[in-house]
């Protein structure tokens, strides 16, 4: 009988622990679900491995290995320069010398082409497939390339990318050539191209012919990126072969970079050289550095373009424009650096523009910009004109410098900006103009002007710009209605100025419903003798620059004379150069995701400036925004810029590193979400120790019970032992 008990007993102690051990794995599975979840899977993934002994373990991951072509292999890569189909997903690593093997065609997405000391000669490629990758690849051509459409790297696919090329394309005469072409009028569009991080060199010699030389042509392509290359061009000049309506894409014939019917694109952080080569006897001998057509909400920012031409000689005409842009909507122009410099000119023939803008266009914001011109011609910093369809254009906080040779005929204009647009804001632009020979009263020299007739009606809106020249007058309007003209200041160098007089002069045309006040001249002399005296504020580029020039009346001919820009100290004795030495020119701009100026969005419609982000050109009614933007950081650290100071007409939009839209217009998107999580991660971490802490307490009590109940068993079993006995 007494063992009896003693198994009785030690069953229920055991059947005891095991409960109470139960209760601890419980309580680690809810202190640990993640290790339960685990040990479930894996005890579900031995029973299936045990039901399917028959299948092959299969791994998670194949990694393809790399392929290593070389100039011996090659054919068993690409079959009569055709990649083979299996090879589709793979990466090619290009070693050696690759000679004269003509057109290496890619028509299977998603390979990436490599190069370790690889070396292309007279070898090209056209691209036909999505999600390709050209990196580290060095071409030397030149030779025709009929076969490839007469380019080095041919494109119709989606997101392609082509980075760190070395690109150099000496184009034999008379030939149709290009170094990077992308061409939707004849095959197949692209989307998202990448020209990344690389150095092209194109010498054209289309001399003979009516064929095209260009760097870089992108037609159809949606949403280009053209960033952080060098694209040296050296190229003759052509006729120009205009339409009914103007010029397009394909009426130039040379130029170093041409978009058309590209929208959404980035043009950001080039340096562009272009130098004239050769002029061919045609009638207008052009060439355009870089052409925009037909390409709505573009951005072209921090670029460095440099044009020159020493072949046309003085009182021989030329016709150069840096940056030309045709018949688009949204354009953001801002902080790049254009020079352009030439012996070519003449009286009233020629031209040297770093900015031309034909209409229709609207939402044109061309603003921080360092605009520097030289030639023995008429010439224009920045030309608009309305001649083919209505323009809306704002000019804002620009330097400009130009230097021409002025006369009275209405083509011998010498000007900062000439606006012959439909409505036009010009506000804070500070304006350097000289002519090669002496100016006379009545000699088209000014800051801003509308000097030559286009029809319909004229509306600006120009203040506080301060101009320095060696004429009479800042601001001339052959005709304008309802129009404001205040503030604008003219320090001259022309001794006949008379200090005090009226630095904006109306043309002969209606001038109706206009304002217009304080437009004062300063002469040069006077403002030297008493630059302490005069109120100056000089803010920085979102704020006014104004010069009060209402008490001056004085005219020393006694004062010293001095040879540069008061405004810009040394401004006009260094002629903009690439190393950008003692300029004076404005400072980079940097790219922190805001815009001044009105932008439109495709309906027409003025948007605020927190509804337009230039980090990725979308409007509010897209609400995409690009992650990469600078504006990230002050995010991050918890800063909101949507109430920035309107004044100036800016203002940031924030992006964030989360995958969710943040809201248009509202404070800091990540504020909210930031103190969010911080405050579910405190309130998750204060349940999980109630949770424990509970469970511990109930766990406490268990055990003493069930020692208790082991305790009194034992002393029930003795008692009842002694009874027996």
């Amino acid at each position: 009988m007494k063992w009896k008990l003693s198994i009785l007993l030690f069953l229920f102690v055991f059947l005891t622990v095991s409960t109470v051990c139960a209760v601890d794995v419980d309580n680690s599975t809810h202190a640990s679900s993640d290790d339960a979840l685990f040990s479930l899977e894996n005890e579900n993934k031995v029973l299936s491995d045990n039901l399917n002994d028959e299948k092959p373990d299969v791994p998670d991951l194949i990694v393809n290995e790399e392929k290593h072509v070389n100039p011996s292999n090659i054919n068993m890569y690409f079959k009569n320069g055709v990649l083979s189909k299996e090879f589709k997903g793979e990466t090619l690593i290009f070693s050696g010398n690759f000679d004269d093997l003509g057109v290496l065609s890619i028509n299977h997405k998603n390979v990436n082409v490599i190069g370790e000391n690889s070396h292309f000669k007279n070898t090209v490629f056209n691209i036909q497939a999505s999600e390709i990758l050209l990196k580290n690849l060095t071409f030397t051509v030149d030779k025709s390339i009929r076969n490839n459409n007469g380019a080095v790297i041919q494109v119709n696919g989606y997101d392609v990318t082509l980075d760190s090329l070395d690109i150099n394309y000496m184009v034999p005469n008379d030939v149709e050539a290009y170094a990077v072409l992308s061409d939707g009028y004849n095959g197949y569009s692209s989307e998202n191209l990448k020209i990344l991080n690389s150095n092209i060199y194109f010498e054209g010699h289309n001399d003979n012919i009516f064929r095209y030389n260009c760097a870089i042509k992108l037609t159809y392509a949606n949403s280009p990126r053209i960033e952080n290359n060098t694209i040296s061009s050296s190229l003759p000049l052509k006729k120009v072969r205009y339409g009914g309506d103007g010029a397009t894409l394909d009426s130039d014939y040379v130029y170093a970079v041409g978009l058309e019917e590209s929208p959404d694109f980035i043009i950001k952080n080039n340096t562009i050289i272009v130098d004239v080569n050769k002029r061919t006897a045609v009638e207008y001998p052009t060439l355009n550095a870089i052409m925009l057509s037909k390409s709505d909400n573009g951005l072209f920012l921090n670029n460095s373009l440099y044009m020159t031409d020493f072949v046309t000689s003085p009182g021989i005409e030329n016709y150069l424009y840096g940056l030309d842009i045709y018949k688009l909507n949204n354009l953001l122009v801002m902080g790049n650096k254009i020079s352009i410099i030439t012996t070519g000119g003449k009286l009233a023939l020629g031209t040297a523009y770093p900015i031309q803008v034909c209409g229709p266009i609207s939402g044109i914001n061309i603003t921080q910009n360092d605009l520097y011109s030289f030639s023995n011609g008429p010439n224009i910093g920045i030309y608009s004109q309305n001649y083919y369809g209505e323009t809306q254009i704002s000019i804002t906080n620009n330097r400009i410098n130009v230097t021409g040779l002025a006369g009275t005929h209405e083509w011998a204009l010498v000007t900062g900006i000439e606006s012959q647009d439909t409505n036009a804001e010009i506000l804070n632009n500070i304006i350097e103009v000289h002519s090669v020979g002496e100016v006379n009263e009545d000699d088209n020299l000014y800051a801003i002007s509308y000097r030559q007739s286009t029809a319909k009606e004229h509306t600006f809106n120009i203040q506080n710009n301060v101009a320095y020249t060696d004429g009479y007058y800042a601001v001339y309007l052959l005709s304008s209605d309802n129009s404001i003209i205040y503030d604008n200041t003219l320090i001259s160098s022309n001794e006949n100025a008379v200090s005090g007089s009226d630095s904006y002069r109306e043309g002969p045309r209606g001038h109706d419903g206009d304002d217009y006040s304080n437009n004062k001249v300063i002469n040069e002399r006077d403002y030297y003798g008493h630059e302490n005296s005069i109120n100056i504020n000089f803010y920085d580029n979102t704020g006014i620059r104004y010069i009060d020039g209402r008490g001056i009346g004085w005219n020393n001919q006694n004062q010293e004379t001095h040879n540069y820009n008061p405004l810009v100290p040394s401004y006009s004795n260094n002629i903009f150069d690439q190393n950008n030495e003692g300029s004076g020119i404005i400072d980079e701009y940097h790219d922190d995701g805001t815009i001044q100026g009105t932008i439109t969005d495709k309906s027409g419609n003025n948007l605020k400036p927190t509804d337009f982000d230039i980090n990725d050109h979308t409007f509010e009614s897209d609400i995409e925004y690009d992650v990469e933007s600078s504006t990230q950081k002050d995010a991050v650290n918890g800063k909101s810029n949507a109430n920035a100071n309107m004044n100036s007409i800016g203002a940031n939009a924030n992006s964030n590193s989360s995958d969710a839209t943040p809201s248009v217009g509202t404070d800091n998107p990540l504020s909210n979400s930031q103190s969010g999580s911080s405050n579910a991660e405190s309130q998750s971490v204060s349940k999980s120790y109630e949770i424990k802490e509970i469970e511990e307490k109930e766990f406490i009590p268990s055990v003493f019970f069930v020692l208790l109940i082991c305790l009194l068993l034992v002393i029930g079993y003795k008692k009842k032992n002694n009874t027996l006995e």
